[in-house]
């Protein structure tokens, strides 16, 4: 399957990429198909340099393509795409904990005026004794008794 991806080109802490298409099962860095652009985003604001009618045509062929050229394309106007947003790497299990957390709080705020209600009647508990703990020993202070040093000759 092809994809169009990025293809680093720059230099040590300078990076520039290569738009390109290649099959997506060999790396990024090895002989691509075609080349449809540049991305630089050292610059301010980030460079773009895409050939677009060559783009146009290879997404008209059903060429898929990595989420941050899908963010570029989107910007330069070629595919409209909604950004996702993922919170863990489970997206369904963030959702469904999102869902939880929603009952939960609804279930507090109904539960919330009866409680109060009913803690304003109580007797404030009182706290309970704590003891205070010894002081432990430090392991510094206990140590070895130094043994005798053998007497050297002269």
């Amino acid at each position: 399957m092809l994809k169009i991806r990025l293809a680093r080109i720059g230099k040590k802490n300078s990076p520039r990429y290569r738009v390109v298409i290649s099959d997506h099962t060999k790396t990024p860095t090895s002989k691509s198909l075609e080349i449809l652009g540049e991305y630089n985003p050292a610059t301010e604001p980030a460079t773009i340099k895409l050939k677009e009618d060559r783009v146009k045509y290879w997404i008209s062929q059903g060429v898929q393509y990595s989420d941050t050229i899908g963010d570029i394309l989107n910007k330069k106007g070629f595919i409209k795409k909604e950004r996702i947003k993922y919170t863990s790497k489970h997206p369904k299990k963030s959702l469904k904990i999102k869902e939880q957390e929603a009952k939960a709080a609804e279930e507090k705020s109904k539960q919330a005026p009866k409680k109060e209600a009913v803690a304003s009647t109580e007797k404030p508990a009182a706290k309970p004794e704590t003891k205070p703990t010894e002081a432990k020993p430090d392991a510094k202070k206990e140590s070895k008794p130094d043994k005798p040093k053998p007497e050297t000759k002269k």
